[in-house]
């Protein structure tokens, strides 16, 4: 590793203290970040910042508080390999969706997962999944009913995913708390690609 200079630590030093909002600009619709925000999370710009850093392209990175897996995604970004571990199994799961590399065909099938979910025949499912997840929605009523009755058709229509990877995809959207599932666009493959959902040719190489 070569010598870090002055201008790349002050970059690092500057995220840290950055208090701009995490969730901000391109980073929302060029990477994963979105889905499922970790709470306590540290920025992407931090961890892209101390890759570029401390690290060469081909190095491997490691966290092992992986939490959301900000570091996995941005090393990925950064072109490192990278391994992560947590006590929590919810981070490890959003983590692994949100740093591994989809097909055409998995992202072709989870914007197909949102068709089906917005399709009102699909409330027939969403009754078959009420019995099993109604207890999740013990404090859920009154004006967001329709909220609930769309995350119901979202569960139900899982099942018709056949690609395991686009299946844990399709979950991890329904974490974020602003699921995309409502604007199927940002789901759709377009000319740039797509990325945990999102388009970014980068991050899907």
């Amino acid at each position: 590793m070569t010598p870090t200079d002055s201008q790349t630590l002050a970059r690092v030093r500057d995220a840290a203290l950055s208090a701009a909002p995490i969730s901000l600009g391109v980073r929302r619709t060029a990477s994963p970040h979105e889905f499922y925000r970790y709470p306590a999370r540290f920025s992407p710009d931090l961890a892209a910042s101390a890759i570029e850093a401390f690290t060469e392209p081909g190095d491997l990175v490691a966290d092992y508080f992986v939490g959301g897996g900000t570091t996995l995604v941005e090393a990925r970004r950064a072109g490192r390999l990278s391994v992560g571990s947590d006590i929590n199994s919810l981070s490890t799961f959003v983590s692994a969706v949100k740093s591994r590399l989809y097909s055409a065909d998995d992202l072709n099938a989870v914007a197909q997962w949102t068709s089906r979910a917005l399709d009102p025949a699909a409330a027939d499912h969403a009754e078959v999944a009420a019995t099993v997840l109604d207890h999740y929605f013990r404090n859920v009523g009154g004006d967001i009913e329709p909220q609930r009755r769309l995350l119901l058709q979202a569960v139900a229509a899982l099942d018709a995913v056949d690609s395991a990877k686009a299946r844990d995809l399709a979950r991890c959207v329904l974490l974020s708390p602003d699921p995309p599932i409502g604007r199927v666009g940002l789901l759709k493959s377009g000319p740039s690609g797509v990325s945990g959902g999102l388009a970014a040719r980068e991050f899907c190489g």
